[in-house]
């Protein structure tokens, strides 16, 4: 998949959309969240075994489809 846009400048060089989290760009993000979150979604990985990358995109999902208030 590609960006798109109608700038021809910003066409000029297509950017490969990544499909998947790295390892290196969770840690980042966990690391933004704050403790007991972190802990949190370290856990669930833990008990779903999959990555951390996993638990972040799903707990991502499940707040934007589902927002409190």
């Amino acid at each position: 998949m590609y960006l798109s846009n109608s700038n021809p400048k910003v066409n000029a060089i297509p950017t490969k959309l990544q499909e998947q989290l790295s390892p290196a760009d969770a840690e980042v993000i966990l690391r933004r969240f704050p403790e007991h979150i972190q802990a949190a979604l370290i856990a669930r990985a833990a008990e779903i075994e999959y990555p951390i990358a996993v638990s972040i995109i799903s707990s991502i999902t499940i707040a934007i489809h589902h927002p409190l208030g």
